[in-house]
């Protein structure tokens, strides 16, 4: 069995799934997190009963809601909601974080959102590499993020 799948919560039932991503478009669900539980190759390359939980969230969260607007299961109001503006209202962030205005620290990714990617282990740039996306095709292939003065090149 494939390690990357061994994550605490473990994944659920297609109508449990179902169910969370039509609570999370109807505005049942304020926000989108991810645990973000990479490891090292060595520690998920155990037999599945041994190996660690966890699995790569963060770098694919963005590409997993962009396919959910894709397939219409969320708006792309929702869409920026659940993954800018209402994490930062929750984490009592200034108003800045999750809009872009003059004079602001800019905060943004470049993409474009209506390319497919295959995500593969080159698409992740830390150490670890164990996803339960990889092999999937997901929408928005990601080339820069902005972080105010720092800019990453993620192509």
């Amino acid at each position: 069995s494939n390690t990357s799948f061994k994550m605490n919560p473990p994944l659920r039932s297609r109508e449990d799934r179902e169910a969370l991503q039509k609570a999370l478009s109807e505005g049942k669900i304020d926000f989108v997190a991810t645990d973000h539980a990479p490891h090292e190759e060595e520690i998920k390359s155990h037999s599945f009963t041994t190996a660690a939980y966890g699995t790569i969230g963060l770098e694919t969260a963005l590409q997993v809601l962009l396919s959910l607007y894709h397939q219409g299961k969320l708006s792309r109001e929702r869409l920026v909601a659940v993954f800018s503006t209402a994490p930062a209202k929750f984490l009592s962030l200034d108003k800045s974080y999750g809009q872009i205005k003059a004079g602001e620290v800019f905060r943004a990714v470049l993409l474009k959102p209506d390319e497919k990617q295959i995500i593969k282990k080159n698409h992740f740039k830390g150490q670890s590499k164990n996803s339960c996306f990889l092999g999937s095709k997901l929408y928005g292939k990601i080339h820069r993020v902005f972080l105010g003065k720092h800019s990453h090149i993620c192509i």
